[in-house]
């Protein structure tokens, strides 16, 4: 049976002076074999003093997530997800934020791929989840009735999923907040199922088992899940809104839209689309059986402290009790 050996290779240009402790020319070749690897293995990166900027900087991050993690700095925001079938707001996705105490709000994108890289996204992921089952317990003494019906959408990495004692986590979480799993949504995207598929779906299913629900988020842009989407047991296909945001003048798009909301009817599962910003988006989305909605057209994410102010404004006027004005119906600025 042959062999294939494969290498992913870090270079370090140098002469006698640019390094005075060979310790430092073999780190810096470390640096660069890393670099190779994380894009994509077997292959070769050169080492550029960015290399060392780039995890001095991811170093300081790493340093400023763990104190931002104990300190309480990250917080979340909320964004609905509107049913146009009932007008009822399903749910609302909690989207985490780090209230950074130098550099402001900071979104995932500035802290999860670190949070990622170091395993610091279980103990910031335990925190979120906490936070959202929390923040709907509340809601519901607060408003009674008119939370009776919501749902709470999580996000989850793949790390978070495929950690030994993710299950017992988040059940231990939703019976402290005596949250019926039901109404906890699990998000996760099509990248878990390229880092060990067997075990997510294991774990899937367990999950789903218990009561949870599960959403697939920004389906469509990845290309793993059509091997193993009639394996999982999700509930809901969220339409990634690149797709929805295109739907107004690009043929081509509402062919892919359509085609997501046929295989979500054929495997019996709802469908959200992301990004709807507009009413041609929603109209479109409705000729073809899509019904559910999350977008800057009915909210931005906002703070805890504005949603209930939300649901009372969305309520009055989807019941045709008040008109108030768009804005302060969305929360936009």
């Amino acid at each position: 049976m042959p062999i294939v050996v494969a290498a992913s290779i870090g270079v370090v240009y140098c002469d006698s002076h640019d390094y005075q402790n060979s310790d430092h020319l073999v780190n810096d070749a470390d640096l660069a074999m890393y670099a190779a690897k994380r894009q994509g293995k077997s292959r070769y990166c050169f080492f550029t003093s960015a290399l060392r900027d780039a995890v001095d900087v991811e170093n300081a991050i790493r340093s400023h997530i763990t104190s931002g993690i104990h300190q309480q700095q990250f917080v979340l925001h909320y964004q609905p997800i509107i049913n146009s079938r009932d007008g009822k707001i399903r749910s609302f996705e909690a989207l985490a934020r780090w209230q950074h105490p130098e550099r402001g709000l900071l979104l995932p994108g500035d802290f999860v791929p670190v949070a990622e890289a170091t395993g610091l996204i279980v103990p910031l992921g335990h925190q979120i989840v906490e936070t959202a089952c929390q923040q709907l317990a509340e809601w519901d003494r607060a408003l009674g009735d008119a939370a009776r019906d919501l749902n709470i959408n999580v996000n989850f990495s793949p790390i978070q999923i495929l950690e030994p004692r993710f299950v017992d986590s988040i059940c231990s979480v939703v019976e402290k907040y005596g949250i019926s799993p039901s109404r906890v949504c699990i998000e996760i995207t099509e990248s878990l199922l390229v880092c060990n598929p067997e075990k997510a779906i294991q774990t899937l299913r367990q999950i789903k088992k218990l009561g949870f629900q599960l959403h697939l988020d920004d389906f469509g842009t990845g290309y793993s899940s059509l091997n193993y989407l009639d394996e999982l047991p999700v509930d809901v296909l969220k339409i990634d809104r690149s797709f929805v945001q295109k739907l107004e003048n690009e043929h081509n798009e509402n062919a892919v839209v359509r085609m997501i909301v046929a295989m979500a009817d054929a495997l019996d599962v709802e469908v959200v689309a992301e990004g709807v910003e507009n009413e041609i988006q929603i109209e479109t989305l409705k000729s073809m059986n899509c019904v559910l909605f999350q977008g800057y057209h009915f909210s931005k994410p906002m703070p805890a402290d504005r949603v209930s102010r939300f649901i009372c404004d969305y309520q009055a006027f989807n019941q045709g009790l008040e008109k108030p004005m768009l804005g302060k119906l969305t929360g936009r600025d």
